[in-house]
């Protein structure tokens, strides 16, 4: 029989993405006297239906989580809340663009990334004060001493093969998504609450949109085949973003020796390993930051348009508007001739500042499951078993793709190759029992 505790569940839809800060996050709680159960998306989502009552911990404010924390409040959980699509936005119009009002009334908790996004919330919903923490995001932990350290071996791989060499991340998932037909992306912003076709003001928004990925799109292919034609002597590594055919990039990059594309990668040891980093004003460029490695953001944007100023990239890296100037730049750079890193320094610290809390007080993911701990003290603890019903198994054999599963499942040996990471990183062993449900979904409980 498990132990009677409160349960927290944590549906994951990207194990690349996700599940390392998950498992992090898995630890503090296990430590405050949680049980906690991740795993595959569906199997979590679906089985609030039948699994005792519990914590749901969502990734986002968007449509798609409005309508999962409905479901959650209807089995009898509770919702608590975080928004991982605001790491990399800087405006507050824009990422208050993200959040469904009416998700306001579902969610206990919303644990925000900073000063910022915390503003955004209060300015333009009815979240009262209690419903909004300060807390950091938990995909900085992993760019910050002592995590930082994980990827180092990983790092020093990157090296041994490239040597110095300049990152050139592209984001163009709308115009040259993993579907090959935009419409397919325009229905995915539909479904998120992000796009009403017929709203003007929407479609004027989506316009820009599309054209400022196409302009993307342009300005860095050009940028890399201009770039390995005078600079031959610069490696050049290409890192299409997940969303993105990468076919796109490696046809550019036959036949072009210095230049090479890389896939289905985690963008930090990357990032790290990388003499230069050069976005188009996507998150990278705020990790990048993070962690000290120079960058610049090209925006060659037509004039009126409003998508630059959207991203904390374009505010804490050095901003270039034409190929030309962002190759004399990559020039000066890689020849010592200009810091980059000296030049971005003041803005940057100001920037961050607002935009993420980082006090020095402890980590975003302690932060978070201390705040959990407080705000579930008198939910109810449980011993009834998280299992997987025959209902429950019908419907996941009748639901579940292909596509989804592979994305977003993983086994007990990553979750053991996480924990035993973070036991060498953080000098802590944290002793735990690991059982396997059914369907990809696992549950942590503490063996102190």
């Amino acid at each position: 029989m498990p132990p009677s505790a409160p349960i927290i569940y944590m549906p994951l839809e990207s194990k690349v993405r996700e599940l390392p800060s998950r498992i992090l996050l898995s630890r503090y709680l296990l430590r405050r006297g949680f049980r906690v159960v991740l795993g595959y998306n569906q199997t979590i989502v679906s089985g609030s239906r039948w699994f005792p009552n519990g914590v749901y911990l969502i990734k986002g404010l968007n449509a798609v989580q409005r309508r999962m924390a409905a479901i959650f409040r209807g089995h009898g959980h509770r919702v608590l809340a975080i928004d991982e699509e605001a790491l990399g936005l800087s405006d507050e119009w824009f990422i208050a663009k993200n959040v469904d009002p009416e998700i306001v009334s579902l969610v206990d908790e919303v644990y925000c990334q900073g000063p910022r996004q915390r503003r955004a919330l209060v300015n333009h919903f009815d979240f009262s004060d209690q419903q909004l923490a300060l807390t950091g995001n938990s995909r900085v932990d992993f760019l910050l001493p002592p995590l930082k350290s994980i990827f180092q071996a990983e790092v020093r791989g990157i090296k041994d093969r490239f040597g110095k060499f300049v990152l050139i991340n592209t984001n163009s998932g709308s115009v040259n998504n993993l579907w090959g037909d935009p419409r397919r992306y325009l229905g995915l912003l539909v479904e998120v609450g992000w796009y009403d076709p017929d709203n003007p003001d929407d479609k004027a928004l989506v316009d820009e949109h599309l054209a400022h990925d196409r302009g993307n799109l342009v300005t860095l292919k050009s940028l890399i085949e201009l770039l390995s034609e005078r600079r031959p002597d610069i490696s050049v590594v290409v890192r299409p973003h997940p969303s993105e055919r990468s076919k796109v990039w490696e046809d550019i990059a036959a036949n072009r020796p210095s230049v090479t594309v890389v896939t289905d990668t985690n963008a930090p040891p990357w990032l790290d390993a990388a003499s230069l980093v050069i976005t188009t004003g996507c998150t990278t460029g705020l990790e990048a930051a993070l962690l000290n490695t120079p960058a610049i953001s090209v925006n060659v944007e037509a004039e009126g348009h409003r998508f630059s100023s959207f991203f904390v990239a374009n505010e804490i890296n050095l901003l270039t508007r034409t190929v030309d100037d962002t190759l004399d730049r990559i020039a000066d750079h890689w020849d010592g001739r200009l810091d980059l890193e000296s030049l971005e320094a003041g803005t940057r610290k100001s920037s961050l500042a607002d935009h993420l809390d980082i006090d020095g007080t402890g980590s975003a993911t302690a932060k978070i499951a201390a705040r959990i701990a407080d705000n579930l003290s008198v939910t109810q603890p449980t011993d009834r078993e998280v299992s997987i019903s025959d209902e429950h198994e019908a419907y996941l054999r009748g639901h579940v793709k292909r596509v989804q599963w592979d994305k977003g499942t993983f086994d007990r040996e990553e979750i053991n190759g996480w924990m035993t990471l973070f036991d060498q990183h953080l000098k802590e062993e944290t002793r735990f029992d690991l059982r396997e449900i059914s369907w990809s979904a696992y549950e942590l409980t503490a063996n102190n």
